[in-house]
C-alpha cells in the first residue's frame, strides 16, 4: 500500500451542476398520456457533471434528469463539448436518469412543439455550461469505491394467473440486479467530498401516469438525502432497469412513497460510504463503438412492411389518423431505423467503455433488462480482477432491448413499446446477444 502511495499519479477532478427544470406546459414523457403537460414542479431537474484528468488523459461524465436522449442530440453535444473542453468526444458520457416525470430530450424532424424546442435548447446550454465549469476548475483529488445492495427495486414482468400473458406487476421471482455501487470523489488537499456517484437499477416510475408534476423522482430524493448528510454533489447513473420497477403500486399515497423510497436508497448509499476503498488510478482509457441491432419487421402475407401506425392501431385500439399526432405529443422522436440491401431493418446502438485504474464502466444506449447487466457482470468477474459497473440510457436510446427468452414471453416491452420509436417491429431474438458480444469485445479491447 505504501509503495502504491509513493508512486501514485495525481488525479484531478472537477464537478458542476446546472438547473434544467422545464417550463410549465412542457410535455412529460414516459407514459402513454397525450395530455401530460406539466402543471407543477415537485422538485427541480438538474444536469450534473464530473471531469476526471490524469496526465493528459481525461473523461467527462454527465447525468441528466430526463427520460432519455436522442442519439443525434447526444452526438451533437459530445462534439461540442469535445471542442470546448479539449477532450476526445469518445471520452464523453451523457447519461440520463430515466425519470418518468421529466421530458424526453428529443425533437421531431420538423413542426416541433414550442415548449419542447425551448426545453431542448435550455438543456443544451446547461450541459455546456456545467461541463465547462467542471473542466476549468480541476483540483487534485482521489476516488474511492464501495459496493452493497438496495431492495427498492423488483422485477416487473409477471405472468398473469388467468391469461398467462406478461403484465406489469411485481415479480419477486424474476431476475433483479440489486447491486448498489458508490464512488466518492474527495479533495486531496482539504479531504472534503466533491461528488458522490451512485449506480443502481430501478425505474423512476413512482408518480403515476396521471401526475403532471415535474420531478427527478426517487433519484432526486436520494440525491437530497445524500447531499444533506455529506455535502458535495450527487450524480446518479441508471443501470439495467428495463424490467425493474420500484416497490410501489400507483395511486397508493404516491408522494409519500416517492419520499420514502428515495430516502431509503439514500440511506443505503450513506451506509456504504464509510466502507469505500480508495482507487489507485494509474491510467484513464475510453473506447466507443456502435453495434447494429436487427429488428424483426412485421410484414403482411404479401411481404410488405406493416408500419408502426398500423401496429399501434392494433395494440392501442386507436384510429389510424390519430396515431401520429398523439405519438408526436407523447414521444417526439426522429426515426432511426435503417434498411440494408437485403431488406432487413436495423437500428444502431452506441456502446462505451471506460477504465479508471482498476474500475471499468460500460454503457449501453438502450433500455436494458437486468439479465444483460447480470450476464456482463458475471463474465467480467470471471475474467478480470477489477470493479465493474454497468450503465444504461446513455449517449442515445434504441428502446427496450430484451433477451431472447423475454421476447418469447411477450408483454409491453416487446410489443407495442418498439412502435413508439417508429420501428417496423420488435428487436430480433439475436439483438441482445449481439449487444453483449460487442460489449465483451469492447472490454477486451479496452484491457489490451
Amino acid at each position: 500500500m505504501l509503495e502504491k502511495a509513493l508512486y501514485m499519479k495525481i488525479l484531478q477532478i472537477g464537478v458542476a451542476r446546472r438547473l434544467i427544470t422545464p417550463s410549465r406546459g412542457t410535455y412529460l414523457a414516459g407514459y402513454g398520456q397525450p395530455i401530460r403537460r406539466a402543471t407543477d414542479v415537485r422538485d427541480n431537474l438538474y444536469v450534473s457533471a464530473i471531469f476526471l484528468e490524469l496526465e493528459g488523459e481525461s473523461v467527462l461524465w454527465l447525468s441528466l434528469d430526463v427520460l432519455a436522449i436522442h442519439d443525434s442530440i447526444a452526438l451533437k453535444l459530445r462534439l461540442e463539448l469535445a471542442k470546448r473542453c479539449n477532450i476526445d468526444a469518445n471520452s464523453i458520457l451523457i447519461a440520463t436518469t430515466h425519470s418518468h416525470s421529466s421530458p424526453v430530450l428529443s425533437l421531431k424532424e420538423k413542426d416541433n412543439d414550442a415548449f419542447q424546442q425551448a426545453f431542448v435548447s435550455q438543456v443544451q446550454k446547461a450541459v455546456i455550461s456545467a461541463a465547462q465549469e467542471a473542466c476549468n476548475h480541476l483540483q487534485n483529488a482521489f476516488l474511492s469505491i464501495g459496493e452493497g445492495k438496495s431492495q427498492i427495486g423488483v422485477n416487473r414482468r409477471k405472468p398473469d394467473p388467468k391469461s398467462g400473458k406478461i403484465i406489469i406487476s411485481p415479480n419477486e421471482e424474476g431476475p433483479n440486479d440489486d447491486q448498489l455501487t458508490v464512488v466518492a470523489a474527495t479533495s486531496l488537499k482539504t479531504k472534503t467530498l466533491l461528488a458522490t456517484m451512485v449506480f443502481f437499477a430501478s425505474h423512476p416510475t413512482i408518480l403515476p401516469p396521471t401526475s403532471r408534476r415535474i420531478s427527478a423522482e426517487w433519484p432526486g430524493v436520494m440525491r437530497e438525502t445524500i447531499e444533506k448528510e455529506v455535502g458535495g454533489i450527487t450524480l446518479f447513473f441508471q443501470g439495467a432497469c428495463g424490467n425493474i420497477m420500484s416497490r410501489h403500486q400507483w395511486f397508493h399515497q404516491d408522494e409519500k412513497a416517492l419520499q420514502r423510497i428515495g430516502e431509503t436508497i439514500g440511506k443505503d448509499v450513506l451506509k456504504i460510504m464509510p466502507q469505500t476503498k480508495r482507487l489507485y488510478v494509474d491510467q484513464i482509457k475510453s473506447v466507443l463503438t456502435k453495434v447494429p441491432l436487427e429488428i424483426n419487421a412485421r410484414r403482411t402475407k404479401k411481404g410488405a412492411f406493416v408500419g408502426y401506425k398500423q401496429m399501434l392501431k392494433q395494440h392501442l385500439k386507436t384510429p389510424s389518423f390519430m396515431i401520429k399526432p398523439l405519438l408526436d405529443h407523447m414521444y417526439p422522436w426522429k426515426e432511426r431505423a435503417i434498411q440494408n440491401s437485403d431488406g432487413k431493418s436495423f437500428v444502431i446502438m452506441t456502446q462505451q467503455a471506460f477504465q479508471i485504474g482498476p474500475w471499468i464502466l460500460l454503457s449501453h444506449g438502450s433500455e436494458p433488462f437486468a439479465q444483460t447487466a447480470l450476464f456482463l457482470k458475471k463474465f467480467f468477474a470471471e475474467h478480470q480482477d477489477a470493479f465493474f459497473t454497468f450503465v444504461g440510457y446513455a449517449n442515445g436510446m434504441v428502446g427496450y432491448l430484451p433477451p431472447a427468452k423475454e421476447i418469447e414471453c411477450g408483454g409491453y416491452e416487446i410489443e407495442p413499446a418498439p412502435y413508439f420509436y417508429r420501428y417496423l417491429g420488435p428487436f430480433a431474438k439475436s439483438a441482445e446477444t449481439d449487444a453483449c458480444k460487442t460489449s465483451i469485445q469492447l472490454l477486451v479491447h479496452l484491457k489490451a
